[in-house]
């Protein structure tokens, strides 16, 4: 392994967990491609060795909120209970998965991460914790992360991006709180695609550690950060930044 990767690759974990976290996201949607176009990682190795950053980044981003008093355990522990199987599910589709159509599978998904990351969410105040939950809707949103599982484990997203409209939206959550316990189901599905990901030996073990190492400092820096910030501009510029990299990778799809 070249000797700067050892500089630039605790760097980029660093921002990419910051950033994640500030959003309540894991940053596989921007080191996915990353790997794929800068580092010609195959598919396989890209998702694999991203989850593996992105458990490093949640567990501690998770860390940190738990330590705020923000995760409400009892709805991301159920929530994380139902990521579980659609995790491993999601691990074993990408083997049988053409590689050919994995890239404008992956580009499409960026188009809905950015559209989802756009949509307004409304503010109740950071330390506002959701009113009782109808069962239906906890189902409901318990379903909902099982096919999120699915997704993180297949494109190697980590499912936060998705997760927390799901907390706002159908469960009533306010941002901050979204946030914060999106993460610790973020941790959990992660973990449990980052294990079968190693059983089959996809995972890059020198670069994830690299990337690791920078996301469990970047991820306190993001869950600092995260209460006083209002991240609507940074959302946005992510999301350009998303349909950029979506852009990037229909083109080298469909180039000869």
């Amino acid at each position: 392994m070249e000797s700067y990767l050892f500089i630039l690759l605790p760097l980029l974990g660093f921002l990419l967990a910051a950033l994640g976290t500030l959003i309540g996201a894991g940053g596989g949607f921007l080191l996915v491609p990353i790997l794929l176009l800068a580092f010609d990682f195959p598919p396989q190795m890209a998702v694999a060795t991203s989850l593996f950053m992105i458990f490093a980044n949640s567990a501690s981003g998770t860390i940190a909120y738990l330590r705020q008093g923000r995760v409400e355990l009892k709805v991301a522990g159920t929530l994380a209970a139902f990521t579980i199987p659609g995790a491993i599910v999601g691990a074993f589709l990408l083997q049988v998965l053409a590689t050919q159509y994995f890239r404008p599978a992956f580009a499409l998904l960026l188009v809905a991460v950015a559209i989802l990351l756009i949509i307004p969410r409304r503010e109740k105040g950071p330390e506002s914790g959701p009113a009782p939950i109808p069962p239906t809707r906890l189902l409901i949103a318990a379903i909902l992360s099982l096919f999120v599982g699915v997704l993180a484990s297949l494109f190697g997203i980590g499912g936060g991006v998705i997760h927390v409209p799901v907390l706002i939206f159908v469960l009533g959550f306010a941002v901050h709180r979204a946030t914060a316990t999106s993460h610790f189901t973020l941790m959990v599905s992660s973990l449990v695609g980052t294990l079968v990901y190693l059983y089959l030996g996809d995972v890059n073990i020198p670069f994830g550690i690299l990337l690791a190492v920078g996301a469990l400092g970047g991820a306190q820096v993001g869950a600092h950060f995260s209460k006083g910030v209002r991240p609507r501009t940074i959302v946005v510029i992510v999301a350009i930044a998303i349909l950029l990299v979506a852009v990037r990778l229909l083109w080298t799809t469909l180039s000869p």
